[in-house]
């Protein structure tokens, strides 16, 4: 006959193998803890943070400017040069007063200057660019070839105009470069395709970074594995137990009272 199992019978199993429970999770804790030690390689992971607006004058020349500013800097001094007296001829204007009549895309980047603020339409535009970016980074040859064995993720920070590019793998000096790299081929890639706006980086990574608690985690994972096993374990062994050890267990098969209980010397049961 089978034995009525319920909850206050599983709990009082479960007291009773509690040392065996207990020596089960930590010995699967430990298992985990060097398995993870010793053959799971740790993840690295950097990133880095780009701005992107809707507004603002581009710099066409921005692009090709940062990669011959090691090999050439009377290049860099020539490039950037004109640009410097036309934005000292900008400031005349706007102090002026005379730029708010310039005409095209101008007009915004004055009207920004002149009011000194960025208008909230202008943001809004910015993070709608930047999520737009994202699917061109994305799918740009340039881009992916950056990539190098690494995990790429770009997502916009709080539906903002700023992107956040993530590497991860298991290479740490892949994963270290991969960002760098990311940012200077995703910049080719907005001021080669974009005509009006600003890309910028925030910060970059320079070092990969260590999953933190890897170990930790698996230790946890396996210490739970272990519990779980040794209660379904305990349960089972209850269940396919068929010795009355307790009073509550002719109770519950015959459904009467027991009001008194001999014990069988020779033997350990009753």
């Amino acid at each position: 006959m089978g034995k009525n199992i319920t909850i206050q019978k599983i709990l009082r199993i479960l007291l009773h193998r509690l040392p065996l429970i207990i020596l089960s999770g930590a010995l699967m804790a430990v298992i985990f803890f060097l398995y993870t030690s010793f053959f799971v390689k740790p993840v690295y992971s950097a990133s880095a943070v780009l701005y992107v607006q809707n507004y603002g004058k581009q710099n066409n020349q921005s692009a090709t400017t940062a990669a011959t500013t090691a090999t050439d800097p009377k290049k860099q001094t020539a490039t950037t040069a004109p640009n410097k007296v036309t934005d000292d001829a900008d400031a005349a204007l706007v102090a002026d007063g005379k730029k708010g009549s310039s005409s095209g895309n101008d007009s915004v980047s004055s009207n920004n200057d002149l009011a000194q603020k960025i208008f909230a339409s202008d943001m809004a535009a910015s993070a709608t660019l930047a999520k737009n970016c994202i699917i061109m980074f994305n799918n740009a040859p340039i881009v992916q070839e950056q990539y190098k064995g690494c995990s790429v993720t770009m997502t916009t920070i709080d539906d903002s105009f700023y992107i956040r590019i993530t590497a991860t793998g298991k290479d740490k000096d892949k994963v270290a470069i991969a960002p760098q790299n990311i940012v200077t081929a995703c910049s080719e890639v907005f001021y080669g395709s974009i005509g009006y706006g600003n890309l910028r980086e925030v910060s970059i990574d320079k070092v990969a970074h260590a999953s933190k608690s890897s170990r930790q985690q698996s230790a946890m994972i396996g210490g739970a594995i272990g519990v779980i096993i040794a209660c379904v374990i305990s349960i089972l062994l209850e269940l396919i137990d068929t010795t009355i050890k307790h009073d509550d267990d002719l109770s519950g098969m015959y459904k009467v009272p027991v009001f008194a209980e001999i014990p069988d010397f020779e033997n350990s049961g009753r």
